[in-house]
């Protein structure tokens, strides 16, 4: 039903400012409704168009108060937002950056006589979170068959110690060295599991006669064919 009626339209103006920028969605469907159904019935003779303008603007004033109450109620709500303080405290034992966390662990030993050289310094360990790693289930278990008792399943931890060079930094780098070796490995699993499952299936399969000899016949139908083939081809090429 369009806005502009005949008779109607001078009474009723299509839509103010004012209600443009207050109308909800909601709230402009039901005033459209409403408006439409004013309409007809003025249309049908049910009321004058006195009538049918009190009505609807009755109708108007009412959504007027809720869209009133909706603004107030989001105006509460976004001052409640803006009186609540940020939460500025960061954790400052969790370090930026994604990925698992690797927690070091040295020793600093001093020598008689002042001496800063020892070598117990230059041992470095290495702990990391398992589950940080993103491994999946048989990645996982691959990963403690390899590491063995360096894992602690009660913390879930893997832990790579290294002494092998006389400076710190490059134990370091061993252990680095150590862990990408492992998760490499570790990722292989996948393969693994595929490649035991092949081999189960196929020794399944061996062991049944009835699919032995119908894989035996298809073996020399494809023998047979290829002979054929063979006998055949110089008379191809001479014609």
């Amino acid at each position: 039903m369009p806005f502009s009626l005949n008779g109607l339209s001078k009474w009723i103006p299509i839509c103010d400012l004012s209600l443009q920028i207050v109308y909800q969605d909601e709230i402009k469907r039901k005033v459209e409704k409403k408006f439409n159904e004013i309409g007809d019935r003025v249309e049908k003779g049910e009321l004058e168009v006195e009538e049918g303008y009190a009505l609807f603007k009755e109708f108007e004033d009412q959504m007027v108060l809720e869209c009133a109450k909706l603004m107030e109620a989001e105006d509460e709500a976004s001052q409640f937002d803006k009186d609540v303080m940020p939460d500025n405290k960061k954790d400052l034992d969790d370090p930026p950056g994604e990925g698992p966390i690797l927690r070091w662990q040295t020793r600093v030993v001093f020598a008689p006589g002042g001496d800063a050289w020892h070598p117990k310094n230059r041992k470095v360990k290495l702990a990391v979170t398992v589950k940080e790693l993103g491994l999946s289930k048989h990645q996982f278990l691959r990963l403690r068959e390899l590491v063995g008792k360096r894992y602690n399943p009660g913390k879930d931890e893997l832990t790579i110690t290294s002494e092998r060079f006389e400076h710190r930094e490059e134990n370091r780098k061993d252990c680095l060295r150590t862990l990408f070796s492992l998760i490499e490995e570790a990722g292989k699993a996948r393969q693994l599991v595929e490649d035991a499952r092949t081999s189960a299936v196929k020794e399944r399969l061996k062991a049944n006669p009835k699919f032995m000899e119908r894989l035996q016949a298809k073996k020399q139908v494809r023998i047979k064919f290829a002979n054929c083939m063979i006998r055949t081809m110089p008379f191809r090429l001479l014609s």
